[in-house]
Order: C-alpha cells, then sequence, then structure tokens
C-alpha cells in the first residue's frame, strides 16, 4: 500500500512569517545595537581555508595535480537558532533551554559548481544525521573528498532538512562557506566552517498538517475535496539500493507540496519500480510531477541524487500535469530524465552602486557588507568578515573615482542586514562617531533576499 507522506507545515510557516514579520517594521538610527543579538555569536567564516595536509599521496605529474579540484575539504556546520521580533530584527536564541531535544532533520552538506545557466552540478556531498546544538554552540565536522578536472574551484553549502521529512525542500534553511574552495595535489583544507540560521519553531501552535502541504501557506488550510495522483516510479538503469519518490513541485520549480516515498522491487537489470498514490487537492491547477531516487543512499531525497519526470513515453516530458476535478491514475515517473533538480542552494545576487554624500578619496577603505545581523556601534572589519559576503576596496581603489559598483551573494528567501561602512582612519573599526555609513533602506538596513537576484540597490555614504 502507497505511503502518503506530506510536507510537514514546519517548512514554510516559519520561514514566511519571518519574511512577513518585516512589512511592519519600524525606523531607527542606524547605529542602534543588534535588537537582540549578539554579534559575537556568529562564527567565524573567513575567506583563507588552511591547508592541513600538503602532501601528493598520489605521486602523480605534479603540474597535471595542480589543475582542476583534487583534495579533501574539510569543516565544521553550526546551526544558530533565531527568531524575529516585533520589529522584524533577528534576534538570536541560545539551543540550551528552547528545546528539550533537537526536533530538525539531517544537514546534507555539499560541493557544487554554477555554470553559466545556473545549473549545478555536484561533486561530493556529507550528510550529518544527528547534528549537535548543544551545548552552545554545538557544530559537527563534515569531511569529502573531490576530484575533477571540469572546475578550478568549488562552493561548499549546507541545508537543514527542518521538515524532518528525509526531503532537502527548496525552502530549508541553508547556508555556505562564503568563498569558492580550490584545493590541488591531494591536499587537505580545513577551517572551511558555514553556519546555517534556523528558525525558531513552536510545535505547539503549528498548523493541522492537514492540507496541500507546501502551498497554502506550508500547510495551512486542508481543503475539502481531493483528487488521486498515481501510478509507477521508475528506474531506468543502474539501481543498486535506495528508496525512490513520487513528488509535486509548482511549475516554478518550488516544493514538494507532497511525496509518496517507496522501497522499489528491483528488476534484476538495473532497473526499479514501485507504484506511488498521492492525494491531492482538487482543482489546484498546473504542478510538476517528478521523481527522485535516493541514489547516494544517504537516507534523504537531494539535489545529488538522481531525478526524473513523468513522460508519456520514454522520450516525452508529460509535465506539467493539470490537478482539476478528477483523479490521474496510470501515471509513468521516470529516472533518470531531464535536467531537472531542485534548487536548493538558493543564493541571490544583491548589486547597485556606491556613492558618497562627502568626498571619500582621503578614506582607508569602503566595505559593502551583507550581514546576518543587524550591526552594533563600532563594527570591525574581522566581524564584517563573518556575515554572508563582503566587498572591499583600499583607497588606491576608490581615491579617483565617485561611484563604485557591488555585488554580493546571498542566501535567498532570508533576511540579510544590507550596509556600506567608511573606514576613515584606518584603524579597523567602522561605524564609529563621524564616519559615514549607508544601509540598503536608510534606517536598519533589514532586506528580504527573495527569489531572484536584486541589481539598483544604490547605497550612498553620509555620516549620521
Amino acid at each position: 500500500m502507497a505511503r502518503l507522506i506530506r510536507l510537514s507545515p514546519v517548512a514554510l510557516p516559519l520561514l514566511g512569517a519571518a519574511l512577513i514579520a518585516l512589512v511592519a517594521t519600524g525606523c531607527s538610527a542606524p547605529k542602534d545595537g543588534n535588537a537582540g543579538g549578539d554579534t559575537s555569536a556568529g562564527h567565524d567564516q573567513s575567506d583563507s581555508s588552511s591547508v592541513v595536509d600538503t602532501s601528493d599521496s598520489g605521486g602523480g605529474d605534479s603540474q597535471a595535480a595542480a589543475t582542476g579540484v583534487h583534495g579533501t575539504v574539510q569543516g565544521t556546520v553550526y546551526l544558530q537558532l533565531y527568531t524575529v521580533d516585533e520589529n522584524g530584527d533577528t534576534v538570536l536564541m541560545d539551543w540550551d533551554g528552547t528545546y528539550t531535544s533537537y526536533p530538525f532533520g539531517a544537514i546534507f552538506v555539499a560541493a557544487y559548481s554554477t555554470d553559466s545557466d545556473g545549473k549545478e552540478t555536484f561533486y561530493a556531498q556529507d550528510v550529518i544525521a544527528h547534528p549537535t546544538v548543544s551545548p552552545d554552540p554545538g557544530g559537527d565536522a563534515y569531511s569529502f573528498d573531490i576530484s575533477t578536472d571540469d572546475v578550478q574551484g568549488v562552493n561548499v553549502y549546507a541545508s537543514v532538512d527542518y521538515a524532518n521529512d528525509g526531503i532537502i525542500s527548496t525552502a530549508e534553511p541553508t547556508g555556505a562557506y562564503p568563498s569558492e574552495i580550490s584545493v590541488t595535489g591531494n591536499a587537505t583544507v580545513s577551517g572551511n566552517d558555514i553556519t546555517v540560521m534556523v528558525p525558531y519553531y513552536d510545535s505547539s501552535g503549528g498548523g493541522s498538517g492537514t492540507g496541500w502541504g507546501y502551498g497554502n501557506g506550508g500547510g495551512g488550510d486542508g481543503c475539502t475535496d481531493t483528487v488521486a495522483v498515481s501510478g509507477t516510479t521508475n528506474v531506468a538503469a543502474g539501481y543498486v539500493e535506495g528508496d525512490v519518490a513520487a513528488l509535486i513541485y509548482d511549475t516554478s520549480g518550488a516544493g514538494p507540496y507532497a511525496v509518496d516515498r517507496e522501497t522499489p522491487s528491483a528488476g534484476g537489470d538495473g532497473s526499479a519500480s514501485a507504484p506511488f498514490s498521492i492525494t491531492a487537492c482538487a482543482n489546484v491547477g498546473d504542478y510538476e510531477l517528478l521523481g527522485a531516487w535516493d541514489s547516494n543512499a544517504n537516507g534523504l531525497f537531494d539535489p545529488a541524487d538522481k531525478w526524473g519526470s513523468y513522460v508519456t513515453d520514454p522520450s516525452t516530458d508529460g509535465n506539467p500535469i493539470t490537478i482539476g476535478a478528477s483523479s490521474l491514475p496510470g501515471l509513468d515517473v521516470l529516472i533518470p530524465f531531464g535536467d531537472f533538480v531542485p534548487t536548493v542552494v538558493p543564493f541571490v545576487s544583491i548589486s547597485g552602486t556606491l556613492t558618497s554624500s562627502t568626498d571619500w578619496s582621503a578614506y582607508a577603505g569602503l566595505y559593502v557588507a551583507a550581514l546576518k545581523y543587524r550591526p552594533n556601534i563600532d563594527v570591525s572589519v574581522t566581524d564584517l568578515s563573518a556575515g554572508y559576503d563582503l566587498q572591499s576596496w583600499t583607497n588606491a581603489d576608490f581615491a579617483s573615482t565617485t561611484s563604485l559598483s557591488y555585488h554580493v551573494e546571498v542566501p535567498a528567501n532570508t533576511i540579510i542586514y544590507l550596509w556600506a561602512y567608511s573606514d576613515v582612519d584606518g584603524n579597523g573599526m567602522v561605524n564609529g562617531v563621524g564616519e559615514p555609513v549607508a544601509a540598503v533602506d536608510g534606517s536598519t538596513g533589514r532586506l528580504v533576499t527573495g527569489s531572484t537576484s536584486q541589481g539598483g540597490m544604490d547605497l550612498v555614504l553620509a555620516t549620521h
């Protein structure tokens, strides 16, 4: 009998509430404190990895080893619990005393690259099955070996199975090491630490969980009329082990809204199949019916797995399906098929120009920082590097110009604090009295990143 699994109502309401809360924010002076969070609670994510072992155990040609990515990448993943106050500000929380036990799922960690079309290629992955959060700050090590000549560097990110349903959905809390990582000669680079901001969830006030899992606000009100979407999930070749799933995403690629996870029957020739049946709200319109096989056997459906689609024949994609008033039986999902992979490395760029209302030609340095927390008075440049991204210029870069272009990469659908700073006297401290600053909203710097890149976010330095 098919097992219906709906995405837990945990996944979106909390993230959505955090973003909605930003709409009604009050204004305060740019040099206020961080409204309830100690920025020292963040973990250092400096741009330089430390080389632990540079020996070339491969014994091969040193010139060949100098290209591509060949070696071991290591680091620690920290989970920072937070909530959002009545002003929409991020407030850091301790795990100790908040939950009696860790309530969320595993952490998926992966190394990947993105091509010019935004397509992600995964080179290695690790899973932290039982994250350590107590005593604070906790933290768990990850490590993977990479060997590829296709790229010269990789990015590393971590995503938390927030709904604890064995699926890395497109709305999971995500963090990343802020710089591209390079390693050659079978060396080991360590210190590539990642902090994931995890929203607090009060399970006593959650939704009913009876609704169209990812929709209706993430599992809210449910629906009166339902239909069945059913058929067979097929692995075409290469099957050894691992569950399969039929999943429903919306036409923008967000989801899953519902999933049926099954252990397939192997065909003996590398194929495998399992029946599926998903209960959907009637008359909700067009959706994507997709398939996934836990091909890396890590217990999760994640972007590094094999993915497929509903097909009308072995070479024709049948998506989208239209979910109307009647059930949709006899649908075949083929894995692998097509190039769909759920985008759970949801990073977007924020860009614009930096100018100043005063002459900056004699300043020692300028900075644009995408921060995790609202900044304190007198921020050190070192603290800025612990944010999501940082772009900096020395005096030689800007002394003879009045405008700079900036570009920072940040997680999608989250809260950041986007600030520009000037280091007037070169003491390594910014936001001091008399030092011009700028915030993206002219007040707190708070910005909801959304799901697409944003340009034209111009910043004008001024003294406050």
